[in-house]
């Protein structure tokens, strides 16, 4: 799997597929983000993350983490100051989905288990962490104000995106049958 995904590192096509996904993710994270309070939203996000992950694998798809981390905050500041533990949120956001979706066959467990584990280890995990160096609250503060809102996001990200990445899926074969191999 990771030979595969290093060589995507010099692959044109993989290259520009997550240029395009991280242009997607910066208009989603612009137009999409709900504020729940000062530090807790609901956005789409997600959904270039998986896909970036599935299509080009976890290196690719760490790399649009950082790359979309430092353009959401140039282009929409929520008032937040810069803190490079969430850019290695985004990180580990991409790498993660990556790791369980790259070159596997997609099923419901496989997403539920990508889905749970990008929520528990980061939303549950380092973000409560890096609010708490942050703000000075302490760390179970943080995670109590997420919990519901993570019982509640898991399975619809789950439902979202099986549909999403099996018409993913579908398109590509699609077109892989209809491109010239390298």
């Amino acid at each position: 799997m990771f030979k595969n995904a290093i060589k995507n590192l010099k692959n044109l096509r993989a290259i520009t597929g997550t240029a395009i996904l991280s242009a997607l993710h910066t208009v989603l994270h612009f137009f999409t983000t709900v504020l729940i309070s000062q530090t807790s939203r609901i956005t789409l996000g997600f959904l270039t993350f998986a896909l970036c992950g599935y299509l080009y694998g976890p290196i690719l798809a760490g790399i649009m983490g950082i790359i979309v981390d430092l353009l959401d905050f140039a282009i929409k500041n929520d008032g937040g100051a810069f803190f490079v533990g969430f850019t290695f949120n985004n990180f580990l956001n991409g790498f993660l989905y990556g790791l369980f979706l790259y070159q596997k066959k997609l099923t419901p467990l496989r997403i539920f288990l990508a889905v749970l584990t990008v929520n528990v280890v980061i939303s549950l995990g380092l973000t409560p962490l890096w609010l708490s160096v942050l703000y000075g609250k302490g760390y179970l503060f943080y995670v109590s104000q997420r919990f519901v809102r993570i019982l509640i996001t898991i399975p619809i990200q789950t439902i979202v995106l099986n549909i999403v990445l099996n018409k993913a899926d579908e398109m590509v074969k699609k077109i892989n049958k209809k491109l010239p191999t390298n």
